[in-house]
């Protein structure tokens, strides 16, 4: 999307890509939010603590549902596995 902005032209990958459902699209705007405030060690990202999501709520007046939170620690865990590659 970045890229997309910057230069006008839309990546091949972004004009293949599925729509997200509205049903779970403010998923991923909650995640690409939390991601943004993602920490590191020095070494690595780190994930996408309690606290943080904790933290976001209060800052931002989200309250996610039990399998909303599911859903983003589920995103975390592969947005980490695919950095880790």
């Amino acid at each position: 999307m970045s890229l997309w902005r910057q230069t006008g032209n839309q990546p091949e990958a972004l004009k293949r890509a599925p729509k997200l459902s509205p049903l779970v699209s403010h998923l991923w705007a909650w995640f690409v939010d939390l991601n943004s405030e993602r920490g590191n060690n020095g070494m690595q990202a780190m994930r996408i603590t309690s606290g943080m999501m904790k933290d976001w709520c209060w800052a931002t007046g989200n309250n996610p549902a039990l399998w909303e939170r599911t859903a983003l620690r589920r995103l975390d865990a592969r947005w980490m596995r695919e950095v880790a590659k």
